[in-house]
């Protein structure tokens, strides 16, 4: 439990691969959905910034694409912005439940 809100954290090493020249990665990323083929991260990418959101592609040491819908420095912002994500995304994701990938390395 997070700032009063019950989130998933996942931890693990990952890079950036995707809108690094637009968003910088951070510790606790907001992960909106998880894929094996990076044109589809690229897609759904593309939608939740369409929406407004500071969105970019991590990538894991397996070569699952992680697609961020917003990053941030604190688990808090992190689990803040899971809790309200109903009202800044207006489509269906991909997870059911969003997460939280904490990043060992930056």
């Amino acid at each position: 439990e997070v700032a009063g809100f019950t989130v998933m954290i996942m931890e693990g090493n990952a890079w950036q691969v995707y809108n690094a020249d637009k968003y910088l990665m951070k510790r606790y990323n907001v992960v909106a959905g998880a894929m094996k083929q990076l044109f589809n991260a690229k897609s759904l990418c593309g939608r939740l910034e369409d929406g407004g959101c500071h969105s970019y592609i991590i990538q894991d040491a397996n070569k699952n694409y992680y697609v961020i819908a917003e990053g941030f420095d604190s688990v808090e912002d992190a689990a803040q912005f899971i809790a309200d994500m109903s009202s800044k995304i207006t489509f269906r994701l991909p997870l059911d439940q969003p997460f939280v990938y904490r990043t060992i390395r930056l």
